[in-house]
């Protein structure tokens, strides 16, 4: 895939990929023991996931990958399109079908599915997202195999809204070549599907549960193993589809987040735990769409207690939300006291 590529190209779309015999043919050394698993979470997108599993299937490797699909317990036709191209492509194409919910009961399907895998790297896409460079798998491992310093690899995403409200967009607007804490806690900087990491590390490891920004949990448990890096090359499609987090989260679930405390200081004794804490309270007082004031006003005070650990970077973010706070009372934003 051309790193230069512009959004008004289009959107590629995978390829019908060859049988299992040919991607089969192409790989060396011990082809019973793959070098990189894919792990794809699905739930209800059977409209989405025949582009997940054709874009891995159409992956140029010369050495074996395996493909662990996790279906949480869909109630549409997802899981019968699993079943149909894990009985043509059973050597790659590895379900794991649940039969409740686990994403209901607090666990996070990405772990329970990575138990399964079998890779030195573990590779994430979910169900309703796709890859766009048939080449992603080599790149990434190459780069891995070459770095022992990095726990994993990111690139550059399109983001593509599904309702069409807005144009396609790159997913990250800040480059660098590699992800650090300060990059991470103060939001996402690189999607999910492009994300490659060193499979032990998530096969060994869990993030808690109950909690809203898994994301970031998995971001700091990463950088807790080493540095993150980043391509500015496009490889993979997000769909961003309504009814979002932005749409049902509330204050009471974000502030689960602080839960993440004590295993941030388990994992890395030098996290900047203060610093975390004043994101989180300022996440509260200004993202939920239904807050009362009193819970917004509570957290807006603890923000400004601890950002002074960051001083005095501090100062706009401050006035910033105060700003808003204001104006989201002459609008009627809050739910009440």
């Amino acid at each position: 895939m051309d790193e230069n590529l512009k959004l008004g190209d289009g959107i590629p779309k995978p390829p019908t990929p060859s049988s299992e015999e040919d991607i089969i043919s192409a790989w060396k050394g011990d082809c019973d023991v793959p070098l990189v698993s894919v792990v794809c979470i699905t739930f209800n997108q059977e409209k989405y996931i025949k582009d997940g599993l054709d874009s891995f299937l159409s992956q140029k490797t010369d050495f074996p990958f395996e493909v662990i699909v996790h279906d949480d317990c869909s109630t549409d036709r997802t899981r019968n399109i699993i079943e149909d191209y894990a009985k043509r492509y059973p050597k790659i194409i590895k379900p794991v079908l649940q039969t409740e919910n686990q994403f209901s009961q607090g666990k996070r399907p990405t772990f329970l599915a990575s138990k399964y895998t079998q890779g030195r790297y573990i590779a994430l896409c979910e169900g309703d997202d796709y890859w766009i460079d048939d080449a992603k798998l080599a790149k990434q491992l190459e780069f891995l195999d070459k770095h022992s310093e990095y726990s994993a690899t990111t690139h550059q995403t399109i983001k593509f809204f599904e309702d069409n409200r807005s144009r396609p967009e790159f997913f990250t607007e800040v480059e660098k070549e590699h992800w650090e804490i300060d990059d991470l806690m103060f939001g996402r900087k690189y999607h999910t599907a492009s994300l490659m990491v060193r499979g032990d590390i998530f096969r060994e490891n869990q993030i808690p549960e109950d909690i809203v920004s898994g994301d970031k949990a998995i971001s700091f448990l990463l950088l807790s193993y080493g540095k993150i890096k980043y391509s500015s090359e496009p490889m993979a499609v997000y769909r961003k589809n309504p009814g979002g987090i932005s749409s049902w989260v509330t204050a009471e679930a974000m502030a689960g987040d602080l839960n993440l405390i004590p295993w941030l200081r388990n994992i890395n004794p030098n996290f900047p735990i203060t610093k975390y804490r004043a994101i989180i309270h300022s996440t509260i007082c200004s993202y939920p769409p239904k807050i009362r004031f009193s819970v917004a006003l509570k957290n807006y005070l603890l923000f400004c207690l601890y950002s002074f650990s960051y001083f005095p970077r501090n100062l706009k973010q401050i006035l910033g939300l105060a700003r808003n706070m204001i104006f989201r009372i002459f609008r009627g934003g809050f739910k009440g006291i």
